[in-house]
């Protein structure tokens, strides 16, 4: 799998360029959990769990290649970007919003992988998910950036599903967390009228990832309504 760039990845020996990485191939660890929740997908559709263990598989990989320990403090960090191969590191910083992203689509894997009779014990991310979590919480998650934006909203809804299907309610701090995040960098967003722009200026794959964000409050909406009603769910969800 990789990010299909024009350009070959930088070679391990070649100088970092900031700019010129952005042309070059690799592999994004945010691209590889959206393959996974893809399989995971697959499973809750057809019912076919080997989808399902390819995407714990897939997760167990990437965390392994994806982070690192500091040697002075023994915390795990990430990296942004890797060789086709996860051989080597190509960008050295974290992602921002990386670590929530992998916290959160693997607790969506186990969530499924519990009704699966035949999963293996190793491919239980017990480890992954509190080595996620630690991440996550020494992050920074505001951002004006609309592909971010859409990323905040589509985690929230990611997480009310599992607070709804998972009874995982401990995650409704997180749940509120996200939504007051991603509605100040609305705010903040709307301020920069980026989008009365020309379109030369503009990168339609942010402007994408946002608007499937927008299109998440929408179901968050409608399961609020839904499961408020049965007394199955209840929360004080901002408005948008």
């Amino acid at each position: 799998m990789r990010i299909g760039k024009k350009l070959n990845e930088r070679k391990s020996d070649e100088p970092y360029d900031e700019r010129l990485e952005w042309e070059q191939d690799g592999q994004y660890f945010h691209y590889l959990t959206k393959w996974m929740h893809a399989l995971n997908r697959t499973t809750e559709v057809t019912g076919d769990f080997r989808y399902n263990r390819w995407a714990l598989e897939l997760a167990k990989t990437a965390q392994a290649k994806f982070t690192y320990t500091l040697p002075d403090t023994q915390e795990k960090r990430m990296y942004g970007k890797m060789s086709i191969d996860l051989s080597y590191p190509l960008v050295p910083s974290m992602g921002q919003h990386d670590a929530l992203d992998g916290y959160i689509t693997y607790l969506q894997l186990e969530a499924t992988s519990v009704n699966d009779p035949e999963v293996s014990y190793k491919f239980h991310l017990d480890t992954e998910i509190a080595e996620m979590l630690r991440m996550y919480q020494n992050i920074n998650l505001a951002t004006n950036d609309p592909l971010g934006i859409g990323g905040l909203l589509s985690d929230a809804c990611k997480i009310m599903q599992l607070i709804i299907s998972g009874n995982m309610t401990h995650l409704s701090d997180m749940l509120l967390e996200l939504l007051y995040v991603a509605k100040e960098g609305l705010d903040t967003f709307i301020l920069t009228d980026t989008l009365r722009y020309p379109s030369q200026y503009r990168l339609a794959f942010r402007e994408l990832g946002l608007s499937i964000g927008l299109k998440a409050i929408e179901k968050m909406q409608m399961l609020i309504r839904v499961f408020h009603k049965q007394g199955a769910f209840r929360i004080a969800a901002c408005k948008f």
